[in-house]
């Protein structure tokens, strides 16, 4: 009776056994390690998510820090915007690098085809084109934090602000340094006998018995101006920003602050001397307060996707035109 299973037949059934162990045992390989060519766009490395191509616009269509030069990649702009808490990085021109928080309007996401420029850094990666950003999300992104209160004292987060147009929200500049902490500076101040602390700029400390009346809250994460610098000597917490100013007050004191009625001649000039100046308690919650008249400088700032007012104090006094702008949809 002839074999049922010739040479070939049983060299055959043996790669196909072992082929069939092969694949049934085979595990997932790695996802990949860098993006590469023009990257489409939800596809994500290491966390980074490619959002698309975006339009510049005057100002940037993300406001954050940027850096250039000749050996730029898609990597080590993401890095340098994680070093600096921020979200979103964008690389533009082939050596440019932008951080941001949102993208700015009016920007907007245009054929992907258009961030078509290879980084200086690495030819097989595109680092958008002429006035064309390549963005990506930081999809694992936790930043640093403010602290709600400090650790065994009386001192309690406010909020964050935008500093005025002009002056400052406290008046006081009592320490800078680069080892900053939010403890450090609460100390400082009620070492001076104040009953506001701010930090700003990740080393500055500034301290005040009162805290200017008309700030604008900017804990918005889409306000222009925010408190997103790592304290110098605590990464894991926030000391401000530029031009925004994370205020701590000492709830075992009662403070008082200046606000103003404005429009008509009340006979106030803002000394406190006027019939209408007056003083009044500060609440626990410290809520902004804008009286809708008078004579303020109005500034816009972003909110949410939209404009709105912001009130700020005129030096000389004359009434600016108070305006209210939506961004387009």
């Amino acid at each position: 009776m002839a074999s049922l299973f010739s040479p070939t037949m049983f060299l055959f059934v043996i790669l196909a056994a072992l082929l069939g162990q092969t694949v049934q045992g085979q595990k997932p390989g790695p996802g990949p390690q860098s993006f590469s060519g023009t990257p489409q766009v939800g596809s994500v490395v290491k966390d980074w998510k490619y959002l698309g191509c975006s339009t510049e616009i005057p100002g940037r269509a993300l406001t954050g820090l940027s850096f250039s030069n000749d050996g730029m990649t898609i990597e080590a702009c993401q890095d340098f915007c994680t070093k600096n808490n921020f979200p979103l990085s964008g690389v533009e021109y082939g050596r440019e690098c932008y951080c941001g928080r949102f993208l700015a309007p009016p920007a907007g996401w245009i054929y992907n085809k258009d961030c078509d420029m290879p980084c200086k850094g690495n030819k097989n990666q595109m680092c958008g084109g002429n006035a064309r950003v390549s963005v990506f999300n930081n999809t694992a992104f936790k930043g640093p934090q403010p602290l709600k209160t400090v650790a065994g004292t009386s001192w309690q987060y406010v909020s964050c602000f935008m500093e005025p147009l002009y002056g400052r929200a406290l008046t006081t500049l009592v320490k800078a340094d680069d080892r900053m902490t939010i403890p450090m500076c609460t100390s400082a101040c009620q070492g001076a006998g104040f009953a506001f602390a701010g930090l700003e700029y990740g080393r500055e400390c500034w301290c005040g018995a009162t805290r200017s009346a008309d700030l604008e809250d900017a804990s918005d994460p889409m306000c222009a101006m925010q408190c997103d610098m790592p304290c110098g000597g605590d990464a894991a917490t926030i000391c401000g920003g530029r031009g925004a100013i994370g205020i701590f007050k000492d709830s075992s004191k009662k403070t008082k602050k200046m606000r103003r009625h404005h429009g008509e001649d009340h006979g106030g000039d803002g000394s406190g001397g006027g019939k209408r100046d007056h003083q009044v308690e500060e609440h626990a919650h410290d809520d902004y307060r804008d009286f809708g008249h008078g004579p303020v400088n109005v500034d816009i700032g972003a909110r949410k996707g939209r404009f709105v007012k912001v009130v700020r104090r005129s030096p000389d006094g004359q009434r600016q035109v108070e305006r209210e702008e939506r961004a387009a949809s």
